[in-house]
């Protein structure tokens, strides 16, 4: 059932990022290229991490399972009327886990490589405003590895519904005014995943560049 909650919703999003012809002919568009990095927090309960079963738990919690770790990613969108955002995104996050489990092989190294499609309001312009809050849903595709020297690696893939929200903090606008630098806060939570991919609480910095073509 969330499997089909999640394709249903990644297809209304994507057809929400698609353009329309007779709309955007008069909507202003604005491009925008971010980075981001950030520390991640693990939450959930998980019998298994990815393709790989836990042992000896049916069940056991993020905390005892996990420790926090960090992400990495970037994003290239559309920004529409100076409000609605929509974007593609890659972000890869290192799954760290609690020193305490023991797993099989125990040189088991574990990864989350995600790609999201994103749409956000903004209630003001970044374009017009010096700080800028926005909200939105994202959708993401992800894959959970787990490798070992040695061993053939395994992977999973994996579907996402996430929550974003953040400022953008307006450093440097061009001086003819189609273009400006945000240093921004950049969040965001697992809140619903298919199959066993470890959920986390994404909180993080980035660099974005908005831009008129």
């Amino acid at each position: 059932m969330k499997t089909r909650l999640l394709l249903i919703l990644m297809l209304a999003l994507t057809v929400a990022a698609m353009p329309g012809h007779a709309v955007n002919r008069v909507a202003r568009s604005i491009y925008v290229f971010g980075v981001h990095a950030g520390w991640s927090g693990p939450f959930g309960d998980y019998s298994a991490i990815g393709p790989v079963q836990v042992t000896g738990f049916q069940t056991i919690s993020a905390p005892d399972l996990f420790d926090p770790t960090y992400h990495l990613g970037m994003e290239l969108g559309k920004l529409t009327n100076d409000k609605l955002y929509t974007g593609l995104g890659i972000r890869y996050t290192k799954i760290d886990l609690d020193p305490l489990i023991e797993l099989s092989p125990t040189n088991l190294r574990f990864h989350q490589f995600d790609i999201n499609l994103d749409a956000s309001f903004y209630p003001v312009s970044p374009m017009q405003e010096s700080i800028s809050p926005y909200f939105g849903p994202g959708l993401g595709l992800g894959l959970t590895t787990a490798s070992a020297r040695g061993y053939s690696s395994e992977s999973q893939f994996n579907l996402s519904l996430n929550l974003n929200f953040g400022i953008d903090f307006r450093v440097w606008k061009a001086t003819d005014g189609r273009s400006v630098i945000t240093l921004s806060s950049v969040n965001s939570a697992n809140i619903l995943a298919t199959g066993d991919r470890p959920k986390f609480i994404n909180i993080g910095g980035a660099f974005k560049y908005f831009f008129r073509p």
